[in-house]
């Protein structure tokens, strides 16, 4: 399905789905979390998250570490990912304004938090040579299976082209999947086909996966 977002993001936490309530066949709780100059949130230990940054400055403090990152595109810049398990609190805060999306999961696991930098993140180029170039995609991935096993979570981004098709050939995986549309222009749109339906999708949409 689709959940739509038919005007920009308040302010404060959306939440999109939730591991215990709407959407809960998607496994974990995502949404988007708008933060203006001078706001702050604390985060609790007691489950695994992530926080991808999509644009703007952040400041990241867990573990006794203060780290501000600036991001000033998702479409030219890797993502800064502050990735945690349970037993860490976080606290994020704003100077000048940012928008992250958020995935939280119940985990009995532990691991090292990590701050993921653009510099520690992979990217794959997918679809090259394959029907004219017509599925050709940047995957940027962040964290999976492979790299951090004690993770219930997967967490990237994929770079689509203008015209072109993101993926090829039709497939499908094991475990649902999430993907939060951002657009270049921000008045642009693509197409999700979800078994034999077609749906417009436009900036701010998510499509579900089951």
């Amino acid at each position: 399905m689709i959940a739509r977002q038919d005007k920009p993001f308040p302010y404060g936490f959306t939440s999109i789905t939730q591991q215990h309530g709407q959407h809960k066949q998607m496994m974990l709780d995502f949404g988007i979390l708008k933060l203006k100059a001078g706001d702050r949130e604390t985060y609790e230990a007691g489950r695994e998250r992530a926080w991808l940054l999509i644009e703007g400055t952040v400041t990241f403090a867990w573990d006794d570490r203060v780290e501000t990152v600036t991001r000033n595109s998702c479409f030219d810049e890797a993502p800064y990912v502050l990735h945690v398990s349970k037993e860490t609190a976080v606290t994020v805060e704003t100077s000048h304004g940012c928008e992250i999306c958020l995935e939280q999961v119940d985990s009995e696991n532990s691991f090292t938090s990590k701050l993921y930098t653009p510099d520690d993140i992979r990217t794959d180029i997918f679809g090259a040579g394959t029907l004219n170039e017509t599925s050709i995609r940047s995957v940027r991935t962040v964290f999976d299976g492979a790299i951090n096993p004690m993770s219930n979570m997967v967490l990237g981004e994929v770079i689509n082209h203008p015209g072109k098709w993101s993926s090829y050939p039709p497939h499908d995986h094991p475990q649902p999947e999430i993907y939060h549309y951002r657009f270049l222009p921000a008045q642009g749109f693509g197409i999700s086909i979800l078994d034999d339906e077609a749906h417009v999708v436009k900036n701010g949409d998510t499509t579900l996966i089951e």
